[in-house]
């Protein structure tokens, strides 16, 4: 076997933590459009914040950032086998999918209760 020709077993972690990061941007596309779509949107009287609104109109450009991540950590280790190993590869793209969580989650926080609370 030649050293250009790549092996695709080699890339099974980049495909599974992209997988991963797939699955968080579609759980958050969709819990972030049932909050909006519970808490009444597209009303025009209410002022909606704008992250839960990028999500529901742009959510689905994110799945573009695991396909760049991938790309980057495949580059990064065939570049240099040394300077950038599969630790590296790990620990960036969960870094990846925590940094996504928490955007849905700040997203989902930042939109009016669905079940107002009760008046006592």
């Amino acid at each position: 076997m030649s050293a250009s020709r790549v092996e695709f077993r080699e890339y099974a972690v980049q495909a599974a933590i992209a997988a991963l990061q797939c699955a968080v941007i579609q759980v958050g596309t969709l819990v972030s459009t049932i909050l909006l779509r519970s808490a009444g949107y597209p009303d025009p009287a209410v002022d909606w914040p704008w992250l839960p609104v990028l999500i529901r109109e742009w959510g689905p450009m994110a799945f573009g950032i695991p396909g760049a991540w991938a790309i980057a950590t495949i580059l990064l280790e065939r570049r240099d086998a040394g300077a950038f190993t599969k630790r590296w590869t790990v620990v960036s793209g969960l870094l990846v999918a925590a940094g996504l969580v928490a955007i849905y989650i700040m997203a989902s926080l930042s939109l009016p209760p669905v079940f107002p609370a009760g008046r006592e």
